[in-house]
């Protein structure tokens, strides 16, 4: 019931961002509403206490950054947290930034374990590396207020997650493997919503900000292994069962900004 009542709170939230994205884009767009920004105007490019000009044309920026991931509902029975990193791009559609497209793409790991193994004879050791890994991409709008020293934001996209799990085989002495397999994989639709805080540090016509965000990605059902899913039988085939439940988690980011308003 609290696992079903989390997902149906993130859900509604999900629902009012969506609106609340639709009527400030109605707002800007109707004559008779004016959205106020202090700002000196200097002839067509507007900039701000912290040098973030806004052109006429739409402009791209791009960032990235570390993230950390924290499984909720059934997911947190079999996987304990994830690490990994994500890259962004956004591109403006009104003057101010204020609403923007934004595309994501962004690898977690979420286990891994690594053996010892003869590799000829006992006198060569390799080592072999099993890892649980998700790969995902999301694409939506994103509603952010572009004035100030803090400058929070929203977005919600849909996309999808490619969980898999992988091995690679090096020598004992050497980082780089010289084989590799995919023992597992599934992908599943997957949707978000989340918000952060956007920091400017540097102003300029290259900007750059640090930001801080939670997204809630929603994956649905799905079939993953986890840690110690494989196991090494003594003719030297492997067996393991997969685990199948959602796969929803919480992400959290700090990463740099680079370019735009």
């Amino acid at each position: 019931m609290l696992i079903q009542s989390s997902i149906m709170s993130c859900r509604v939230s999900f629902l009012f961002l969506v609106i609340a994205m639709l009527v400030g884009t109605i707002s800007l767009s109707s004559p008779r509403v004016a959205l106020a920004i202090t700002v000196e105007t200097q002839d067509e490019t507007t900039t701000d206490t912290y040098g973030a000009k806004y052109e006429t044309e739409p402009q791209y920026r791009f960032g990235g950054g570390f993230g950390y991931a924290s499984p909720t509902g059934p997911f947190q029975d079999f996987v304990e947290h994830g690490f990994g990193f994500a890259g962004f791009g956004e591109y403006r559609l009104d003057p101010h930034g204020i609403f923007s497209l934004r595309g994501s793409l962004g690898i977690l790991q979420y286990g891994s374990e690594t053996i010892k193994t003869p590799l000829i004879s006992g006198r060569i050791m390799a080592d072999i590396t099993t890892s649980n890994n998700i790969l995902w991409m999301g694409f939506g709008p994103r509603l952010a207020w572009n004035a100030g020293a803090v400058r929070p934001y929203g977005d919600v996209g849909i996309g999808f997650s490619y969980f898999y799990t992988e091995s690679d085989i090096k020598g004992s002495n050497n980082n780089e493997s010289f084989a590799e397999s995919t023992n597992f994989d599934d992908t599943t639709f997957a949707w978000h919503v989340g918000g952060g805080l956007q920091i400017p540090i540097t102003g300029g016509e290259t900007p750059i900000s640090i930001y801080l965000s939670s997204q809630y990605i929603g994956n649905g059902d799905l079939r993953y292994l986890n840690e110690g899913s494989i196991q090494d039988q003594p003719d030297g085939s492997i067996t393991f069962e997969p685990i199948e439940s959602e796969g929803n988690l919480m992400l959290y980011q700090v990463g740099v900004l680079v370019g735009g308003w």
